[in-house]
C-alpha cells in the first residue's frame, strides 16, 4: 500500500528545524533526570556559603592545636621523626684550636655534632704591638705612604679625592657634571642645573641699581595705585592738583611713607582708612600708613 499524503505530513511533522526550539514537556524523560536539582541561585549561595562544608571538615579531619594540619597527614615515621627532632635542644656551643678550629654543639639527648674551619686571618696576641712607624703624604701626587712596626709598608693614592695645595680646579675640570643653562633677564642671571635646580644671581651693577632704588623716594605726579613692590617706600608727590593714591593691592603688614613736595592734595583709598584719610596741608606735609588687613591706619602731620 502506497502512503498517502497525510503519511506525509505527518512525516514532516515529526522532525524539528535546527532553528526551532524544542519544548521542554516534548522531550521523555526530561522532567524527571531535573528532578531534585538545585537552581541556579541555591547553586550561588552554596558558593558563596562559607560554612556549607564545616561540618563536613569537623567530622572528617581530627585537627591538632596549634599545627596547621591534621595529624593524618603525617605517616607514622614522619610522626616520630617530628617528635625526636622536637627533643633536639641545643644546650651548648664550643670552639676549639688554633689555626683548625672545631666547632662542637651539644643537643640536651647528649648527641654532639661537629664542624671544622680554617682561621684564614690570625691576629697577634696583642693587636696594641701593631703600630705606625711612619706616615708620609707627597702633596704633589696625592700619594700617602706609610710603615707599619712589623715592616708591612702601606700605601694610599688620595690622588682625584680632594684640591691638592696650590693647585686650583676650574668648573671646565670636573668630569661628568650636570648640564647648566644660564639665561639673563633684566641683570638677573639664572642657571638652570640639570637635576638640581635653579640659582639666581643679581650681578654687581644689577645689586647697586636695585639697592639705589630702594633708598631713593618714589615719584607720583598723578593718581596711582600702590603695590607689593612700594612696600616701605617714601612716595613723593610733585603734583600741583589733587591726586589719589589706591592701596586696594598693597600687602597686609606693608609700611609707607608719604611726602606732599607740591600743593595738590593727596587721597588715599581701596581700603578702610583709619584715621585722616588724606593729606591737605601745604608743602612738607607728610604721612604714616600701616596697612593692617583691609584697613589703613593713616597719621597725617600737615604743615
Amino acid at each position: 500500500m502506497k502512503p498517502a499524503q497525510e503519511h506525509f505530513k505527518a512525516l514532516i511533522d515529526s522532525f524539528w528545524h535546527k532553528d526551532e526550539k524544542i519544548p521542554m514537556a516534548s522531550i521523555e524523560g526530561l522532567e524527571r533526570i531535573i528532578e531534585g536539582t538545585a537552581s541556579a541561585g541555591q547553586l550561588l549561595n552554596h558558593l558563596n556559603d562559607t560554612n556549607a562544608h564545616r561540618a563536613l571538615f569537623e567530622n572528617k579531619v581530627d585537627k591538632e592545636d596549634g599545627k596547621g594540619l591534621s595529624s593524618n597527614d603525617y605517616t607514622d615515621e614522619e610522626k616520630r621523626t617530628n617528635e625526636t627532632n622536637a627533643k633536639k635542644r641545643v644546650v651548648g656551643l664550643t670552639v676549639t684550636g688554633d689555626v683548625t678550629k672545631t666547632l662542637t654543639i651539644t643537643l640536651a639527648d647528649g648527641e654532639t655534632i661537629q664542624a671544622t674551619f680554617d682561621d684564614k686571618d690570625t691576629l697577634p696576641e696583642n693587636v696594641a704591638d701593631i703600630k705606625l712607624n711612619s706616615l708620609m703624604f707627597d702633596k704633589g701626587t696625592g700619594v700617602l705612604t706609610g710603615q707599619r712596626s712589623d715592616g708591612t709598608p702601606l700605601t694610599v693614592n688620595l690622588d682625584g679625592r680632594y684640591a691638592l695645595i696650590d693647585h686650583t680646579h676650574s668648573w671646565k675640570d670636573i668630569k661628568d657634571k650636570p648640564a647648566v643653562e644660564r639665561r639673563e633677564e633684566q641683570g638677573v642671571v639664572h642657571y638652570d642645573i640639570d637635576g638640581i635646580g635653579r640659582i639666581t644671581v643679581l650681578e654687581e651693577r644689577a645689586l647697586l641699581e636695585k639697592i639705589q632704588r630702594r633708598t631713593m623716594a618714589i615719584e607720583v605726579n598723578s593718581s596711582t595705585t600702590l603695590n607689593s613692590q612700594n612696600v616701605g617706600r617714601v612716595l613723593k608727590s610733585t603734583s600741583s592738583s589733587d591726586i589719589t593714591i589706591d592701596l586696594s593691592e598693597m600687602p597686609n603688614n606693608a609700611l609707607l611713607s608719604v611726602v606732599k613736595a607740591e600743593v595738590g592734595n593727596i587721597t588715599f583709598t581701596g581700603k578702610t582708612i583709619i584715621g585722616d584719610s588724606s593729606i591737605t596741608g601745604a608743602k612738607g606735609s607728610t604721612a604714616s600708613l600701616l596697612i593692617h588687613g583691609d584697613e589703613v591706619i593713616v597719621n597725617v602731620n600737615n604743615r
